[in-house]
């Protein structure tokens, strides 16, 4: 499987990255915050995002890439401060400048050095609905299954209380319900998910993180 293909418009994308070494990519709840407001900052003119999940050295998000005609329409809005030409906003690139920026702000607070992340993110592409509903429940119990938490919906640090909560969000909460059939579906299909990855072969299985 190829981990490092470029993403496409219109693709559905997991992304995985872990932080280097025996680092960890946050320390506090103000670093998640931190890192969440760049990722809109440097990745909203150029992605959708269905789900996202930080643990503490590794991170998963499952995103939709806008098509060329959806950047080229948002450029003026996401990019008038910054002004970036909407033919710059490349999702590769834009990836790279996030870690990149989240890296140094971290470097500079905590005194440290070098790369926080994994040179390539690893990214696998969503084909049909049935790989999306696993990769989104995938996602929202990584922390269980880490086993940093007893119950992954107590977990802050992920969008599945987000995607039911009726606080607005960036996230995209009304496509997400629909693609289980109601909230109702979503929570059966995420509590069920880890018992029943346990017991079988998945083919969707795609990162160890």
């Amino acid at each position: 499987m190829n981990y490092f293909l470029p993403l496409e418009a219109n693709g559905v994308y997991h992304i995985f990255n872990h932080a280097n070494g025996w680092d960890d990519f946050y320390y506090d709840k103000g670093n998640c915050d931190y890192f969440l407001k760049k990722l809109r900052y440097h990745l909203w003119p150029v992605i959708e995002i269905y789900a996202y999940n930080l643990l503490p050295n590794h991170f998963h998000l499952i995103i939709r890439v806008k098509s060329e005609a959806e950047i080229r329409a948002g450029s003026k809005k996401w990019c008038r401060f910054r002004r970036i030409p909407y033919k710059l906003l490349n999702p590769n690139q834009q990836f790279s400048n996030f870690f990149n920026g989240y890296t140094k702000a971290m470097n500079k607070v905590y005194n440290r050095k070098g790369s926080l992340f994994k040179k390539n993110y690893r990214r696998v592409r969503i084909e049909d609905e049935d790989h999306l509903q696993y990769a989104i429940a995938y996602v929202h119990t990584n922390a269980e299954k880490h086993n940093i938490v007893n119950d992954f919906r107590n977990w802050e640090f992920g969008s599945y209380t987000k995607i039911i909560s009726d606080k607005p969000t960036y996230l995209l909460k009304s496509e997400v319900i629909d693609l289980y059939g109601g909230i109702k579906n979503y929570k059966i299909y995420h509590k069920n998910f880890l018992y029943e990855r346990n017991v079988a072969a998945f083919k969707y299985d795609n990162f160890s993180g």
